[in-house]
């Protein structure tokens, strides 16, 4: 399977970098070919004109807005980030933009059980609505 990880353009210490390489990683692992993309990059758009079999949202606003924008008919999920969790659904501004990616999206990931266990409560996620505990990879000396 082809996967396209879309992140946003952040520093490679952040949360949601970590998490694409970790994905990135565990995936190819698996067999899989992953491409790990930035929004608004050449990379991005030339993205777009390849042959992927799903994209990874990593932030349902930083990466799924400039993904809806694009309207790419190809399948995606996406993870919520503390970000579009703590503060972004509440926020006129971006709340409706991370409503309408996870409405989208083939599969809603959180990596927070508490988060989860709330957005059980919204009738439109619960089949598409998954739990993928965060995790950690020791490096070597």
């Amino acid at each position: 399977m082809r996967v396209l990880i879309v992140t946003p353009h952040q520093p490679r210490e952040t949360g949601n970098r970590v998490t694409a390489e970790r994905h990135h990683r565990g995936l190819e692992n698996l067999g899989h070919q992953v491409t790990i993309v930035e929004p608004d990059t050449v990379a991005f758009a030339h993205a777009l004109t390849s042959s992927f079999d799903i994209a990874h949202l990593l932030h349902a606003h930083r990466a799924g807005a400039p993904w809806l924008a694009t309207g790419s008919p190809l399948p995606f999920a996406v993870t919520l980030t503390g970000t579009d969790i703590h503060g972004g659904l509440d926020d006129p501004a971006v709340g409706p933009t991370i409503r309408e990616v996870m409405r989208q999206a083939a599969a809603v990931i959180t990596q927070n059980r508490l988060t989860y266990a709330a957005l059980q409560d919204e009738p439109e996620l619960r089949d598409r609505l998954r739990y993928l505990p965060p995790g950690i990879e020791l490096g070597t000396l």
